[in-house]
């Protein structure tokens, strides 16, 4: 058995430590052949700043048979530091089996000041692949600058008549870049569909350093807001994919569930490893679909909610970076809310290469640890969402964990460990699972079941007081 986590959690602060575990065939796969050119496909070129939920992206657009990937560009000012962003993203297309595909490194500063550097964790955890999800990439990188490239690649799907769509899914510096440098440019891009702004939400860059003095924006514009102003300004036909809408697309155990359960392909392995990576936000409530939902709407904007706006960006004081409604601004898309299980499957399903079930929102094994019962409909072996029923009460913490009790251990045992626990648990229950109530009740995990008898322990109360509820057993066949 293993749990599908990356984190140690200790249950009601108590039963057992259980710890991730990362089989040894979660690295990618050698790359498979792209699909051969067939009519009708969208011309898209990427301009990335090489992030985790930008690789994703990028797998999504690579892998559907919908897109000709003409050229990717990587921003210099965004996560990845340019270089080691670019060579990763070589290194994606690889595993998606794009290796014709131009890349190419923009500027490392915004357009003009002020602008945002991302904190240096992030930007390092950025260029060492999230701890080497995939594998470098073995390829060269174009001769030319990401602007020049980008200039080219417009200007050459406009002459096969067919208008290739700029994914922007990074600051914008690249593209403002290549505005510059071309005066023809704009009138060459089909459309700009930008993961990008905060409108009517909150912002999400109080990391910065310094912290802003009002949280109004979103990264990709504070990082260069000079840079966003000019492309919204350039003429271009856009559309923002903005945190209004990505906020409507959190990720979920049952996402989870459904990626793991889902039929491998290199792409979706090196997805699935990422996500594993961040289960700690995901278990949170914290991480949702950014980069990929812009990704998505690009190919099916039908699942998202368009509205008509005028819109400009501030570009200093108190809010510098926000994407705002301005009478006489540039007319623009922007997307409010999308469906989101519809935007999941078709991003789970793309990075498959083949259909997948629908997302279900029911979890495979509930547990009510007051009753110390276990019921599910067809629990089973694989992947399986355990959760804690959303109606343990308030006021006392509540916790269970589910594992494997060794023969001739039984409650007598788990009281004495109870009466003195310690964090590295007892080596006679071999844990799978481990949920503890929080305020308001209720939590879930995502377990591999192997075939097997399984014991479940009830526990009330947190460390250092805490009593048995109860156990209860349940077999998986």
């Amino acid at each position: 058995m293993r749990t599908i986590t990356t984190t140690s959690i200790v249950v009601a602060g108590a039963l057992a430590l259980f710890g991730a575990c990362s089989d040894g065939d979660d690295a990618a796969a050698p790359p498979s052949a792209p699909e051969p050119d067939t009519p009708g496909r969208v011309p898209i070129v990427v301009d990335t700043d090489a992030g985790l939920d930008d690789a994703i992206a990028l797998l999504y657009l690579a892998s559907s048979p919908e897109v000709d990937l003409r050229a990717v560009t990587v921003s210099g000012t965004g996560l990845a530091h340019c270089f080691p962003g670019a060579r990763n993203v070589v290194g994606l297309l690889e595993v998606a089996g794009h290796t014709d595909v131009p890349v190419a490194c923009g500027p490392e500063e915004p357009m003009a000041p002020p602008g945002a550097a991302f904190p240096d964790d992030w930007r390092r955890f950025t260029d060492g692949r999230y701890g080497d999800a995939w594998r470098i990439g073995q390829g060269s990188l174009d001769d030319r600058t990401a602007p020049q490239l980008l200039v080219d690649s417009m200007r050459d799907a406009a002459e096969d008549e067919q208008p290739a769509t700029l994914v922007a899914l990074g600051p914008l510096t690249n593209i403002a870049a290549a505005a510059e440098l071309d005066t023809g440019f704009a009138e060459n891009v089909a459309r700009v569909v930008a993961m990008a702004g905060a409108f009517d939400v909150e912002g999400n860059v109080q990391a910065a350093q310094p912290p802003p003095a009002r949280n109004v924006a979103e990264w990709n514009v504070y990082a260069d807001p000079a840079a966003a102003r000019a492309v919204v300004r350039s003429g271009m036909p856009m559309a923002f994919v903005p945190l209004d809408a990505t906020n409507s697309v959190p990720l979920d155990m049952y996402v989870l569930r459904a990626v793991a359960r889902a039929q491998e392909s290199d792409a979706l392995v090196v997805a699935r490893t990422l996500l594993t990576g961040i289960r700690g936000m995901i278990d949170e409530g914290e991480y949702y679909l950014w980069d990929p939902l812009a990704a998505v709407l690009t190919l099916q904007p039908e699942l998202g909610t368009i509205e008509e706006r005028s819109v400009d960006v501030v570009v200093d004081g108190a809010d510098v970076g926000r994407t705002t409604d301005a009478p006489g601004g540039a007319a623009v898309e922007v997307f409010t809310a999308a469906d989101a299980r519809a935007a999941e499957q078709s991003l789970i399903q793309t990075l498959a290469g083949a259909a997948t079930d629908s997302i279900s929102d029911r979890a495979d094994l509930v547990i009510d640890p007051v009753a110390c019962s276990a019921t599910g409909a067809g629990v089973g072996t694989g992947p399986q969402v355990v959760e804690l029923a959303p109606n343990t009460p308030d006021g006392t913490e509540w916790g269970v964990a589910v594992g494997v009790l060794e023969p001739g251990r039984g409650v007598a045992d788990i009281e004495a460990f109870l009466a003195a626990p310690t964090e590295e648990g007892p080596p006679w229950f071999d844990q799978a699972a481990g949920l503890v109530s929080g305020e308001g009740g209720g939590t879930a995990d995502l377990v591999e079941l192997e075939r097997g008898t399984y014991t479940v322990v009830c526990i009330e109360g947190g460390f250092g007081d805490m009593r048995l509820q109860g156990t209860t057993t349940f077999t998986v066949g």
